[in-house]
């Protein structure tokens, strides 16, 4: 009998003290909206744990794909992840990560398509900006520009534009002066 109760606290032990993968507070950042400040070595393996909501998470499940776009114009572009599982007809979140010399760190999370973003100049208070689309379906979407504090995006401003099957012509011509065709 006390052989028994000294495996079974030993396996609980060894059960409780293993290393952890992750930090426990890195995958609820996207849930709360909030920064992240560590350098992160595997963005991939954050953004998966922060779509899961949860640490380890199964970056095969994910689907995740990659681009970049040089939002600060310094010539080193940011890395956009994101995951066709949580795209919609609008779009989907995108974790935006910065290379330093540290590692990566975790900048914000845009909105809508990689094929709608456009990196716009500085602003007039020398953060980065650019501007999305999120079709909000009924023939309309909305553009938005968004400035980067270096922890999150900021909307800065937005515009409603009827731009699809049953929107109108002038709906239809902004849009293509803002994205293309």
């Amino acid at each position: 009998m006390k052989i028994a109760l000294f495996i079974a606290t030993l396996f609980v032990l060894v059960g409780c003290t293993r290393p952890r993968a992750t930090s426990s507070a890195h995958y609820h950042v996207w849930k709360l909206d909030g920064a992240y400040e560590e350098p992160i070595t595997d963005i991939k393996q954050w953004a998966a744990d922060n779509f899961s909501d949860g640490p380890n998470a199964e970056q095969d499940y994910w689907k995740l794909e990659m681009f970049e776009l040089d939002i600060d114009h310094d010539k080193i572009p940011e890395v956009f992840v994101t995951t066709p599982r949580l795209h919609g007809n609008g779009g989907g979140p995108h974790f935006v990560f910065q290379k330093r010399k540290e590692g990566y760190f975790y900048i914000g999370r845009l909105d809508g398509s990689q094929h709608t973003m456009r990196v716009l100049p500085l602003g007039s208070d020398h953060l980065p900006r650019i501007m999305t689309f999120w079709n909000n379906g009924g023939g309309s979407g909305t553009a938005s520009i968004s400035k980067n504090n270096g922890k999150r995006f900021i909307q800065v401003s937005s515009e409603v534009i009827r731009s699809g099957d049953s929107g109108t012509e002038e709906g239809r011509k902004r849009f293509e002066a803002l994205f293309g065709k």
